[in-house]
């Protein structure tokens, strides 16, 4: 099985941060000064290239903006409820406090390609994702990640309930968030273990994902704007986690 990258950008940070899983550069013909030098640095790193046309590239990206550049990789691996278990056993054994991120019903791969890309900023150890009903990684979310995905462990969990309850039964505090809850983000312990959740971009927080929530924050806003762009607040969220635990 293989996947796609595409965008300069992403396709660079592949090739600095994970050659080894790169199978083929394809390129636009005709390429500009930028693209002539990534073409150079592949061949230094023994990738194949092959040039085609805007036409093959189109629909390889399914006629999305790929800047003249794609690489063709080994799939991207996704971790599954089995991992979790097994990877919980191992943050119960340290004693540095678990740092998780669940998001319920992501929809838009922009979404969650920016949320990736915090997320492994800020030192979040996992990101789990419901199988349906929610976007995967796709080569949109990979494009606006640049890489971040290779530094970050993800799960995709058939049952997002009973994920929750695995990482609570390990000592992870689970912390929902929603616009009407009690306390506000910066209330909050968010030094021990925790798990944050993140809802459907419209819908927010499904009945049941919040009953087995711990406790519930809010980010407090002070101007005409009701509400923010899920990336955004996950962003506001996971720093305030990292800025609390100094």
């Amino acid at each position: 099985m293989t996947d796609i990258v595409f965008g300069v950008h992403a396709c660079v940070s592949m090739m600095s941060h994970a050659p080894e899983n790169i199978l083929q550069l394809w390129v636009q013909q005709a390429p500009s000064s930028r693209l002539n030098e990534i073409i150079q640095d592949a061949k230094n790193l023994g990738i194949p290239v092959q040039t085609v046309s805007k036409k093959v590239l189109d629909k390889k990206t399914q006629e999305q903006s790929h800047q003249g550049i794609l690489l063709e990789i080994k799939s991207v691996e996704v971790k599954s409820e089995t991992h979790l278990k097994h990877d919980l056993s191992h943050i119960a054994e340290g004693h540095k406090p678990g740092f998780y991120l669940i998001l319920d019903g992501i929809q838009d791969p922009h979404n969650l390609g920016a949320i990736i890309r915090s997320a492994e900023a800020f030192g979040v150890q996992g990101l789990i994702l419901p199988k349906s009903n929610s976007v995967g990684i796709t080569p949109t979310v990979r494009k606006i990640a640049c890489g971040a995905e290779l530094g970050l462990a993800i799960y995709q969990v058939a049952n997002l309930a009973r994920s929750i309850e695995i990482l609570k039964s390990n000592g992870i505090w689970v912390v929902g968030t929603m616009m009407d809850a009690p306390q506000t983000l910066y209330q909050c312990d968010l030094k021990r273990s925790i798990a944050l959740v993140m809802g459907n971009e419209q819908k927010g927080l499904k009945s049941l994902t919040q009953k087995n929530c711990d406790e519930f924050v809010t980010i407090p806003l002070s101007g005409h704007t009701a509400s923010l762009n899920v990336s955004v607040a996950t962003g506001i969220c996971i720093s305030e986690v990292a800025r609390q635990r100094g």
